[in-house]
């Protein structure tokens, strides 16, 4: 917790943001770093959590066209938000890269190189990512960079959660 008047042992009644996001308070303490952009790195809930979801994990038996719209929307509108913020400036917060930067990164990489696919269709089409010039200029130089790199192999050689396609592989042989 991040709170007014803490002691260490208790959270005062004035706690000012949950325990999820406090670590980044402190990281936001960098000049030229700003607050709201990485809180908009919340967005991996929505994304993963909401959309792809409903998108490509819920049984068909739901009628998912509903939660796929409205998360879709959702995170639609999250990359016009950062798409008008990358207008003018190489980096969320200007020509370096932050932790923001990394923080928004991976929900955003995980739509465009079809992390999540339903019916033969991923979800960097249903979301039409080309789309956005500036995010993908962003994410290209992101996604170049060799730690960047390093971390995209953990999963099985980039190939994301392979832990749920063994089950969901399972489930559909039995």
């Amino acid at each position: 917790y991040v709170a007014d008047g803490w002691t260490g042992r208790t959270p005062s009644p004035k706690v000012l943001c949950f325990h999820g996001c406090s670590p980044r308070f402190h990281l936001v303490q960098h000049p030229g770093h700003s607050l709201t952009w990485n809180m908009i790195g919340t967005q991996g809930p929505i994304t993963g959590g909401g959309f792809g979801h409903f998108f490509a994990y819920a049984p068909s038996s739901l009628n998912r066209d509903y939660p796929v719209a409205r998360y879709g929307m959702e995170v639609k509108r999250m990359c016009s938000v950062i798409e008008g913020r990358l207008e003018d400036r190489k980096f969320l917060c200007g020509d370096e890269y932050t932790i923001a930067d990394m923080i928004c990164f991976p929900w955003y990489h995980g739509l465009r190189s079809g992390g999540y696919k339903s019916s033969g269709v991923t979800s960097a089409t249903f979301l039409s990512t080309d789309e956005y010039k500036n995010l993908n200029r962003w994410a290209d130089e992101i996604v170049a960079r060799p730690a960047v790199v390093r971390g995209l192999k953990v999963c099985s050689n980039g190939k994301g959660k392979p832990w749920l396609e063994e089950a969901i592989e399972d489930s559909a042989s039995k």
